[in-house]
């Protein structure tokens, strides 16, 4: 299963993130931050709030890292399981288009 996290990220590397965005995840700070936020929380933050316990390897930023401003900030963080990830992504992808 790793493999295919593994394999999802450098898709999505590829093909639909841009070369800054893609130079800061594969930053070391930002790894740093993530494996942090992942040991405070790990797991699926909202799964919790629903009373379930997900394991999960995703760190979400609440803001757009693109904003530029908290992208390190663990307050703006969140620990997500895939299926909750792909939801709030595609809320910010639809507030993107009201923009």
């Amino acid at each position: 299963m790793k493999m295919n996290n593994k394999l999802r990220a450098q898709h999505y590397d590829r093909f639909y993130r841009d070369a800054e965005s893609q130079k800061f995840y594969n930053s070391s700070i930002w790894k740093k931050a993530r494996q942090m936020k992942l040991n405070q929380n790990p797991c699926c933050e909202l799964c919790q709030q629903e009373g379930r316990v997900t394991p999960t390897d995703i760190v979400h930023h609440l803001l757009s890292i693109k904003k530029g401003m908290r992208k390190l900030d663990l307050n703006f963080l969140v620990s997500l399981c895939h299926e909750h990830h792909n939801r709030a992504e595609s809320e910010m992808d639809k507030e993107k288009g009201k923009e």
